[in-house]
């Protein structure tokens, strides 16, 4: 009986003890690195959508009708050297059109899963990008878990970014911006901005808002610093758990304070300014002393 009892101990101190060599990986600090380039021709004012999933992307503008995309890829450190290399080698970068309109995609669908116990695991590579387009372009971004940096264009841009941070300057035009869980950080900005922030930290500089903007947000922070002689038509609503703090003197036509609702002028009016808050606080700044 004793004997048994101790071989099935024996056993059981195997399973526990050696879980990682049932996979055959050896784990050691270690990343594999592939390198990937083209450039494409481009029109200014075309289209250019990316889609990416995991690492970062760094755009700027340069004087060329051309788009230069020069990636990274690389592998999560401390996994098995061999299955790192097939992951990186799997990652697809698909870039599709020209001229007036082009696509650049990380395409994930080839990577393969391994086996442990009766678990399967995929390990995604990090893409790192740095692009360079013409100055006047329409940007479609969508990115996750993506850190973001924009400089130096001109058009309309459109990013949908979920845990991502988004940084840029030197923006003219309309932006649409969705962001779920992250931080934004724009200046020099200039035309008219849509946000819906959630779980978001916000904080934009702008130069002139030359058009309507609209800004809604859900638990978390946006502040906008704005010039000294900025003109808006304010409107904000921040009855649910939220509050404006504001540097400007708003001539009120409508106040509502206690229901948490404002709407007048500042500095004589100008172009729309609506702010829609959900345990959300709003600060508007002078950019200027």
């Amino acid at each position: 009986m004793f004997t048994l009892a101790y071989r099935v101990f024996a056993v059981a101190g195997v399973l526990i003890l050696l879980p990682g060599d049932l996979t055959g990986f050896h784990r050691d600090a270690f990343a594999e690195v592939r390198h990937y380039a083209k450039t494409v021709a481009f029109e200014p004012g075309g289209h250019l959508d990316i889609e990416t999933g995991r690492g970062s992307i760094e755009l700027s503008s340069w004087d060329r009708n051309e788009v230069e995309i020069v990636a990274r890829i690389e592998s999560p450190f401390e996994i098995n050297p061999d299955y790192a290399s097939k992951i990186v080698t799997a990652l697809s970068i698909e870039v599709e059109g020209s001229g007036r309109s082009l696509r650049i995609r990380s395409d994930y669908d080839e990577i393969p899963s391994y086996k442990r116990w009766f678990i399967s695991i995929r390990h995604i590579p990090y893409v790192h990008y740095e692009i360079r387009t013409p100055r006047r372009i329409h940007l479609d971004l969508d990115v996750r878990h993506t850190d973001t940096r924009i400089q130096d264009v001109e058009g309309a841009i459109r990013i949908n970014a979920h845990y991502s941070e988004v940084t840029g300057t030197d923006w003219t035009g309309l932006t649409r911006l969705d962001l779920d869980h992250g931080t934004l950080r724009l200046t020099e900005l200039e035309g008219a901005v849509e946000l819906d922030a959630r779980h978001a930290d916000v904080r934009m500089e702008a130069t002139q808002l030359s058009g309507d903007t609209r800004i809604r947000a859900h638990r978390g922070q946006t502040v906008l610093y704005l010039p000294r002689h900025q003109g808006l038509d304010l409107y904000s609503d921040v009855r649910h758990q939220s509050d404006l703090d504001s540097d400007f003197e708003i001539s009120t036509q409508v106040s509502q304070r206690d229901e948490g609702i404002i709407a007048g002028t500042i500095n004589g009016g100008g172009s729309l300014l609506e702010l829609r808050g959900d345990h959300t606080r709003f600060r508007l700044r002078r950019s200027d002393p």
